[in-house]
C-alpha cells in the first residue's frame, strides 16, 4: 500500500529528521514487516545510543507522532527551525515540557505491536 504524503509534509519530516539527528538521536528507516506481521517502530537504546526506527511507507501522522514523542524527551534548540515546524512543535507543547526529568531507560523502548497488514 502506497501512502501519499504532500510536499509540505515531506518537508516537515525531513526537518524533524535533521532536528532529531542534531539532538543526538540516530534515525533509521526500514521495512517493518516480518513474517506477515507489521511491527511497531519507535525509540530504542542500542549499544548505548538512542535510535528512532520508522518505516517510510507509514502515513505522515504515524511518522510525525514518533518523531514528536522522541523529541519531547530532548532539549530542542528553537533557533534555525522553519516557522511551520516551530508552530507545529509549539502546538504539540514540545518546547514547554520539562525534558527528561523522570525518564529512565525503559522509556526508550517501544513494545512491538504486531498486526496483520
Amino acid at each position: 500500500m502506497t501512502v501519499r504524503i504532500s510536499r509540505k509534509q515531506r518537508e516537515h519530516l525531513k526537518e524533524l529528521e535533521q532536528l532529531a539527528r542534531r539532538t543526538g538521536l540516530r534515525v533509521s528507516y526500514g521495512d517493518l514487516r516480518f513474517g506477515g506481521l507489521r511491527l511497531k517502530g519507535g525509540q530504542c537504546l542500542f549499544r548505548g545510543e538512542r535510535w528512532l526506527v520508522l518505516d517510510r511507507k507509514w502515513p505522515y501522522d504515524d511518522q510525525l507522532d514518533l518523531f514528536l514523542a522522541a523529541l519531547a524527551l530532548m532539549d530542542i534548540p528553537q533557533d534555525g527551525l522553519s516557522p511551520d515546524l516551530t508552530k507545529l512543535l509549539q502546538r504539540r507543547s514540545i518546547f514547554t515540557q520539562e525534558k527528561g526529568a523522570s525518564m529512565d531507560q525503559s522509556d526508550l523502548f517501544s513494545t512491538p505491536r504486531a498486526s496483520r497488514p
